[in-house]
């Protein structure tokens, strides 16, 4: 059986038992048959049997019952004064502020009228050690219980800022999955809209065309669940197979994501200036995502025909840059945190920032990424 099993009365009751049976052993034998100093020391052991629900009584119990065995003439020894001391230290590492104020208060006064009590005993010679000795070795307890609390009072701070840290590191995670899902989405299902619109027009007076956009749909139908297996897998855990949980995308991909533009009947131009830089993993999917969306609202928004996409590479940033000379009404940065709403948060949680607005008769995004860490 382990001990934690066992219920902290019946352990307390143990100790109790223990303590009375070898003050008794260690007492006078003539004394451990008076029944006034047996009931006083029924009054010093018994209470540590409830020393887990009643920290502060055992200070208010124990304390009088050890002056009063002093008074009725009886010596308290070791096991006695431990008892004191157990009480002393349960109340101030377990009794709430207040009332560890108050017993540390009566822990003097007890102390003080053992002083007093002894100094009487000894026919008025007052013995100078007795004071200091009384001071120091119940002052002892106090100094260890006080210890103790703020120990205890600190390990739960630490876990409380780790729940709070675990909280957010979750939302967060859960906040960057649904980017993930939203730009998937958004960007496939765009795509395979207007390629489903052009193909239907088209159908009858130039088939082939239509087979076309049809391929384009079945594409981006393929891309889209591939990434959508990989946000699932990152959702359970990541336990799915290799082949779901392929690597995330980054700006290695733009061609591919260029590509599928085009055949939605956009021109895009990329143009890529600098010397390319590791990027790290965060950096380079937020800069994929975020040309991936601007590209998408340009699809969806701006009745453009042609964009281009700047990528320049500073010493300590990554620049990018998406124009279009589209003239069609832009649409406002969402209400549920994505879009342009969503572009923004990427870029702020990486350190960068993002403007986007009209630029010479079309729409421009021009974000801003760290690539080396900020100095702190």
């Amino acid at each position: 059986m382990r001990l934690r099993s066992v219920s902290p009365m019946v352990l307390d009751g143990l100790l109790a038992m223990v303590l009375m049976a070898s003050a008794l052993l260690a007492g006078d034998p003539a004394s451990n048959r008076a029944p006034l100093h047996l009931l006083a020391l029924t009054f010093i052991f018994g209470p540590l049997v409830f020393r887990s629900r009643f920290p502060l009584g055992l200070v208010w119990v124990i304390g009088p019952a050890l002056v009063t065995n002093e008074l009725l003439g009886y010596q308290n020894g070791f096991f006695e004064n431990f008892s004191g001391l157990v009480a002393v230290f349960t109340a101030i590492a377990h009794g709430s502020w207040d009332r560890r104020l108050l017993s540390s208060a009566l822990v003097m006064v007890v102390v003080l009228h053992i002083g007093i009590v002894l100094a009487w005993r000894n026919q008025g010679a007052v013995k100078l050690t007795d004071l200091p000795y009384n001071w120091l070795l119940f002052g002892l307890p106090v100094v260890l219980g006080y210890g103790v609390r703020n120990r205890r009072a600190y390990t739960a701070q630490l876990e409380e800022q780790n729940r709070l840290l675990a909280r957010q590191a979750a939302s967060e995670e859960r906040n960057r999955i649904a980017w993930e899902l939203h730009d998937v989405i958004a960007h496939s299902v765009s795509v395979m809209v207007l390629q489903a619109t052009a193909g239907a027009k088209v159908a009858k007076r130039d088939p082939g065309e239509a087979a076309l956009a049809f391929g384009v749909i079945e594409e981006t139908g393929r891309r889209a669940l591939v990434e959508l297996r990989r946000a699932v897998g990152l959702l359970r855990g990541g336990k799915e197979s290799g082949a779901d949980l392929l690597p995330q995308p980054g700006l290695g991909q733009l061609e591919q994501l260029i590509e599928l533009v085009q055949g939605a009947g956009l021109a895009v131009k990329l143009d890529v200036q600098g010397k390319p830089l590791h990027l790290p993993a965060g950096v380079d999917l937020s800069a994929y995502r975020i040309v991936q969306e601007s590209l998408t609202n340009v699809l969806k928004h701006g009745n453009a025909g042609r964009a281009v996409i700047e990528v320049r590479y500073d010493h300590d940033s990554l620049v990018l840059e998406i124009r279009d000379d589209g003239h069609g009404p832009i649409a406002p940065p969402a209400a549920d945190g994505h879009g342009l709403a969503g572009m923004r948060e990427r870029a702020a949680m990486l350190g960068g920032e993002l403007v986007a607005g009209r630029f010479e008769g079309g729409f421009r995004v021009r974000v801003r990424l760290p690539v080396a860490p900020a100095p702190s």
